[in-house]
C-alpha cells in the first residue's frame, strides 16, 4: 500500500467511524498528517523537481530585498540588539539569502542578528525587537469552507463518503467562529457563494502579535483585500491544488502528493492584528515592494556582478520573475505591522 493510499484509508476511516468531517479537517490531515501528509513526507516540494515555485527559489536576490527591508527596521528601531523569526522557512534558503546579504551590506547588524526558523505548530519565541517574517506560510493553513446560500443563509462543507468516495455535504457551521469572522469584518457575502475562512490565521496573527514586544511583522502571501476577495466572479472561492506545477480545481486528486492553498484575507490579519496590538504600515503587491526595497538598481547593476553575459541573462530572467505580471509580482502581497 502506498503513502496516498494509506492517507486515504485513515481519512475514510475518521470518516466511516465519527461521520462527515469538516473541509478544514480534511485539509488538515491532507496536508499536515504525520509522516502521510502532503507537507510531512520529507519529499521535495518546491522548485522544478516539486510542484510549486516561491520567490525565494526564483532568485536568491529576493532575499535582498527583504534583507533590505529588515535593515531599514534595525535603522529605525536604533540599531539594537534585533532578532528575526521566519515562520515557514522550509529548507532555509531565503534565510541564507538574507544573512548573506546582510553579512555583505549590513556587518554591523550581521555580528550580532538573531535569525530564529520556526515551523507551523512551534511555539514562537518572545521577542523584545525584531521582525516575524513569513512567506507563502498563512496560504497554505487548513481552511473551513462555506457556502452562502440564496436566502443568505451560511452553510458549512463538509467531507463524507458516497459509494467509498470522497463526497462534499451542506450543514450548518461547525462553529460560531464562522459567522462572528465576518460580522468582526463587517462585511456582507454575495448570495451563491463559496469561500474559505482561515481560522488559524487569525489565532496565528494573535500569537504573533503576543510574542513581538517591538517591531515588525511582514506576511508575504497570496491574497486580497475583503472588497477584492469576495468579488462576485470568485464565487466558486480560491481553494487550488498544484501537482507537477500544474493547478488543479479538484481537492480530492492526488491525495497526499498535492499542495492545497487558499488566497489570505489580509483584512482579516489587519483587523485581527490590530486588535492585538499591531498596526498595519504597508500593503502593496510585490512588484512596488521590490521597487521601493531598491530592484531597478539591483536590474542595473546586475550585469557587473557576474561574469559572462549568459550568467547575466540567466538571472537577469530569474530577477524579472519576481516581478512579472500574472505571476508573482502582482498577486504576491506584502503586509506590513508594526508594534511600538
Amino acid at each position: 500500500m502506498t503513502k496516498t493510499d494509506s492517507l486515504i484509508e485513515i481519512i475514510k476511516n475518521r470518516i466511516q467511524t465519527g461521520g462527515p468531517i469538516t473541509f478544514r479537517d480534511f485539509m488538515d490531515m491532507v496536508l499536515y498528517y504525520p509522516g502521510l501528509g502532503y507537507y510531512m513526507t520529507g519529499e521535495t516540494r518546491i522548485g522544478k523537481a516539486g510542484d510549486f515555485y516561491t520567490s525565494p527559489y526564483a532568485s536568491e536576490t529576493f532575499g535582498e530585498f527583504v534583507g533590505v527591508f529588515i535593515a531599514r527596521n534595525w535603522c529605525k528601531f536604533g540599531k539594537k540588539s534585533f532578532t528575526v523569526v521566519e515562520m515557514g522557512a522550509e529548507k532555509g534558503l531565503l534565510s541564507v539569502d538574507i544573512q548573506n546579504y546582510l553579512k555583505k551590506a549590513e556587518p554591523e547588524l550581521a555580528k550580532t542578528l538573531e535569525y530564529i526558523e520556526v515551523e507551523r505548530g512551534d511555539r514562537l519565541p518572545e521577542v523584545d525587537l525584531g521582525c516575524f517574517l513569513s512567506n507563502e506560510l498563512v496560504d497554505a493553513f487548513p481552511v473551513h469552507r462555506i457556502y452562502v446560500n440564496k436566502t443568505g443563509e451560511i452553510k458549512e462543507i463538509y467531507v463524507d463518503l458516497v459509494d467509498d468516495k470522497f463526497s462534499e455535504a451542506y450543514d450548518v457551521v461547525s462553529t460560531p467562529e464562522i459567522e462572528e469572522y465576518f460580522n468582526e469584518l463587517d462585511f456582507e457575502l454575495p448570495k451563491e457563494f463559496k469561500t474559505e475562512v482561515n481560522l488559524e490565521a487569525v489565532r496565528w496573527i494573535e500569537r504573533v502579535a503576543t510574542a513581538l514586544k517591538k517591531g515588525t511583522v511582514l506576511t508575504i502571501d497570496y491574497g486580497y483585500l475583503s472588497r477584492e476577495l469576495y468579488q462576485p466572479y470568485r464565487a466558486e472561492g480560491t481553494l487550488m491544488g498544484y501537482h507537477q506545477h500544474v493547478p488543479v480545481d479538484d481537492p480530492y486528486a492526488n491525495i497526499g502528493d498535492q499542495d492545497l492553498t487558499s488566497h489570505v484575507n489580509f483584512s482579516a490579519l489587519i483587523h485581527w492584528g490590530r486588535r492585538a496590538g499591531l498596526t498595519k504600515t504597508y500593503f502593496n503587491d510585490q512588484t512596488h515592494f521590490l521597487m521601493e526595497m531598491g530592484f531597478e538598481q539591483k536590474a542595473i547593476n546586475l550585469q557587473s556582478e557576474v561574469e559572462t553575459h549568459a550568467e547575466y541573462l540567466e538571472n537577469y530572467l530569474n530577477l524579472k520573475m519576481l516581478i512579472m505580471p500574472g505571476a508573482l509580482g502582482d498577486s504576491m502581497n506584502m503586509l506590513v505591522q508594526e508594534k511600538k
